[in-house]
């Protein structure tokens, strides 16, 4: 049988600060709440953002980047979302050597 060990003491969890993740991962009922409608008054109206996801749509390619994010704009979006990826890593080598589908 494997030993399960003590908890923390409670002074030390009370010094080490809390992390978002650790925040986040708290149940919703044990969240703190306010009941000062005052706070909620003060809350200042900004307007939304727009974000458009271009992936990797754009192959690698800032020419192609730019375009997307020139369209982007042309539609309304505030931010051009982007994501980046290592192809050599993610795929097999048949598959890295195979030439890339155009539509």
């Amino acid at each position: 049988a494997q030993a399960i060990p003590a908890p923390p003491s409670a002074d030390r969890v009370a010094k080490e600060p809390r992390t978002i993740a650790d925040q986040m991962a708290e149940p919703a009922n044990k969240k703190a709440r306010t009941t000062d409608l005052a706070a909620l008054h003060g809350f200042k109206y900004q307007k939304p953002k727009m974000i458009a996801e271009i992936g990797c749509n754009h192959k690698g390619e800032l020419e192609i980047a730019k375009e997307l994010l020139t369209l982007c704009k042309q539609a309304g979006a505030t931010v051009g979302k982007f994501q980046k990826r290592t192809p050599k890593e993610l795929l097999t080598p048949e598959q890295y050597n195979a030439p890339h589908p155009n539509p």
